[in-house]
């Protein structure tokens, strides 16, 4: 209709004006019969007007052109319609209503042009000069629709934000902080696909046009776009992400954050646990940053770096369970068993009800941990307090069933691993340490039977090997330990230190000079490991592994837990 109507009321301009006799009688939409449809409205409009004009009834010929426009449904239409009007308004002599109109139609139509072939040089200068204006109305629209959206967004009104900020992008369809608000919007509203591609048209948009787009609505872009390919489960698409937003935005402990997230998800432990410690630098009290921090590290097998920075997170939020939590499995792990139970009955008391979930964790390594401690009976008292608040937590049976057997409830400590084992039939060492109950009970078929299905489920279970080739050259096997280790000794071919680390509650026998023909060359110790526990059992001084050599039986395989570069192992020692 554009080209229709702007041709039509050039050619009906271009006639000498009649002198009106007496004017026709003005026609409003609401005059036409409703039934005839908006196309018959505006044919019928269209001829009122042509009429119009030939009378040289200039005045309603332009009313008339302009319900025209309002009638149009597709702006190049009303665009065009508008044009007509302000061709109409020059002839009158009416310049400013002309401006008005031309600039109107340019609103309306940003992209309309005009056949100066049809028109004279003042009204073509017109058109131009209104170019500009109009311009300058459509970004001044645009960036109030777009102001009332924010308003909206921050009212929880995402509907209405939703077509605010959609009526702008209409004036302004690369405005990046528009689309960054719809997409927003999105988000909120959970459309995630289109969020996501929202937040990418914004970074294509600065990639074409780094000017347009600000470096921190860049990473704002990114980061939210990051978080998306996170929730996706795409860890690469979302660390390459958050990598840009932390080149734009290096002063952001949030998004370092979230990059050692996505770092950890890709299995980079410690390109993740650096991000992470650049975060913490950034934002010391954020408790997610922290616990992320600490999980890493644990998981990277560092835990005296773990140990260490939790010591001064819980200071400075000592109300946070979860810290407390993190302290005493990273104190756990380098053998301070005494630091790890103050920290787990912290827990314990921050979480009393287990609202958060803390509690039940803590109770069950506190189970485990006073086990380690020699006092199984509370070892046990513990576990059960973890099956009140959850019966199908099988560490909680497993830990249960090893107080039971050190108790000497052989049939408890049975009836509670097996239960462990009905729930998760894969897990090796419940299968060990039903072998080891059985063996106590002088079962040894049952127990062979256990060791079997160790080894099945984890071909390298030293300790399970050992004792079934006992079982099989017919001699007496020797005294299981539990799923957690089996002893060792000072005089397998290494000097021993005493060392102490009191601040992060690590103590243990600093491994000096290394006999390449010893027991312990044998099992892999090196020079610079600290010897942790033997056999489950703490290694605070060189008296705690003697008086446990002078107990074993020659030829024992015993576990030694050791830290290596601050890494945990376990290794297997025969002793001599």
């Amino acid at each position: 209709m554009r080209a229709s109507s702007v041709l039509l009321a050039a050619a009906l301009i271009g006639l000498p004006p009649s002198v009106q006799a007496s004017p026709p009688v003005r026609v409003e939409v609401e005059d036409l019969a409703p039934d005839t449809g908006s196309g018959e409205v505006i044919r019928q409009l269209e001829a009122q007007a042509a009429t119009a004009f030939a009378d040289g009834d200039l005045a309603h010929a332009a009313a008339l052109y302009r319900q025209l426009a309002a009638t149009h449904d597709q702006p190049a239409a009303r665009a065009a319609a508008l044009v007509t009007v302000g061709w109409i308004e020059q002839l009158a002599g009416h310049p400013e209503q002309a401006d008005a109109a031309l600039e109107e139609a340019l609103f309306v139509d940003p992209e309309l042009r005009l056949r100066s072939d049809l028109y004279d040089e003042t009204f073509v200068r017109r058109f131009l000069d209104a170019q500009p204006r109009a311009q300058a109305a459509r970004t001044r629209e645009a960036a109030e629709l777009a102001r009332a959206g924010v308003q909206l967004i921050a009212a929880g009104n995402l509907e209405g934000a939703r077509a605010k900020l959609e009526a702008a992008l209409a004036l302004q369809p690369d405005q990046p902080r528009t689309l960054y608000n719809l997409a927003v919007v999105d988000l909120r509203s959970e459309r995630s696909e289109a969020a996501l591609a929202g937040f990418e048209r914004v970074l294509s948009l600065g990639q074409g046009r780094p000017d347009l787009v600000p470096p921190e609505l860049r990473a704002l872009a990114s980061t939210s776009a990051g978080l998306l390919y996170l929730k996706r489960g795409d860890a690469a698409a979302a660390e390459a992400m958050l990598e840009q937003a932390t080149t734009l935005t290096p002063g952001d402990g949030k998004t370092w954050g979230y990059l050692g997230m996505a770092r950890q998800r890709t299995g980079k432990l410690l390109e993740a646990s650096a991000a992470l410690e650049r975060a913490r630098a950034l934002r010391p009290d954020d408790l997610e940053i922290l616990d992320t921090l600490a999980r890493v590290q644990l998981e990277a097998g560092r835990p005296i770096e773990a140990a260490a920075g939790l010591l001064e997170a819980t200071r400075r939020l000592p109300d946070a369970a979860v810290l407390w939590l993190r302290l005493g499995i990273a104190q756990q792990k380098i053998g301070g068993l005494e630091e790890a139970e103050t920290s787990f009955r912290r827990v314990l008391a921050l979480d009393a009800e287990n609202r958060a979930g803390f509690a039940e964790q803590a109770a069950a390594f506190l189970a485990l941990t006073l086990n380690d401690l020699g006092r199984p009976a509370e070892g046990a008292e513990m576990a059960r307090r973890v099956l009140a608040w959850n019966g199908h937590s099988v560490d909680a049976w497993i830990y249960l069933g090893l107080a039971q057997r050190a108790t000497g409830d052989l049939a408890g400590a049975r009836q509670s691993l097996e239960r462990a084992a009905a729930l998760d039939p894969s897990r090796a060492e419940t299968a060990y340490n039903l072998g080891s109950v059985a063996l106590a009970a002088g079962d040894s078929l049952a127990a062979r039977e256990y060791f079997l299905r160790a080894l099945e489920l984890q071909p390298a279970f030293p300790a399970a090997r050992e004792i079934l080739d006992r079982l099989d050259r017919g001699g007496a096997a020797p005294a299981a330990g539990t799923g957690r280790g089996t002893a060792a000794r000072p005089g397998f071919g290494a000097t021993l230190t005493e060392a102490s680390y009191e601040e992060i509650g690590l103590k243990g026998l600093a491994v000096g000079a290394v006999d390449a023909s010893g027991a312990a060359a044998r099992a892999g110790i090196q020079t610079g490991d600290l010897l942790l526990r033997a056999d489950g059992r703490p290694l605070a001084k060189s008296q705690d592994l003697l008086d446990l050599v002078r107990s074993a039986k020659r030829g024992q395989v015993v576990a030694i837990d050791l830290l290596r570069a601050g890494r945990p192992l376990r290794v297997s020692v025969r002793l001599d």
